[in-house]
């Protein structure tokens, strides 16, 4: 296991490793206000909970004209979200308290698989949105 630290976040990498039959699971604290976005994998699918405070996660289609897709991650109403390689995500802690993210996916992390841009790309908001604004298509987001 490896553990990685920066102003926005501490990551627990290659949980259980020898353990996995396959993937990589990891654990993420993000610090309260912090931005993780934008990025996107070609082979990489991510699949992620958040077991402690309030994630708000944008992911969109490069080449699409449609606006990015809102969602609100929380301890209290648990759901799996599920990003498939090629789309473009990020979030950020909304709450007033470190928020704690279970991740899997489909591979041992690859950097060179990993294509980034600024978190203000296309001067999308990371504004807070009401439960009413927010709509998650079915290809992000399973219920467990």
């Amino acid at each position: 296991m490896r553990i990685h630290t920066d102003d926005r976040r501490s990551v627990w990498l290659e949980i259980f490793h020898d353990a996995l039959p396959q993937g990589q699971l990891n654990v993420t604290r993000v610090w309260p206000g912090a931005i993780l976005a934008w990025h996107r994998h070609e082979h990489q699918d991510d699949r992620m909970v958040v077991i402690q405070g309030t994630l708000k996660v944008g992911v969109w289609e490069p080449g699409q004209s449609a606006a990015c897709v809102w969602t609100v991650l929380t301890e209290t109403d648990p759901k799996e979200l599920v990003i498939p390689r090629g789309l473009w995500h990020g979030y950020q802690n909304i709450g007033s308290e470190p928020a704690i993210v279970l991740t899997w996916i489909n591979q041992p992390y690859d950097p060179e698989d990993e294509h980034r841009l600024d978190p203000d790309h296309d001067q999308w908001e990371w504004r807070v949105t009401s439960r009413t604004e927010q709509t998650v298509p079915s290809w992000t987001r399973k219920n467990r």
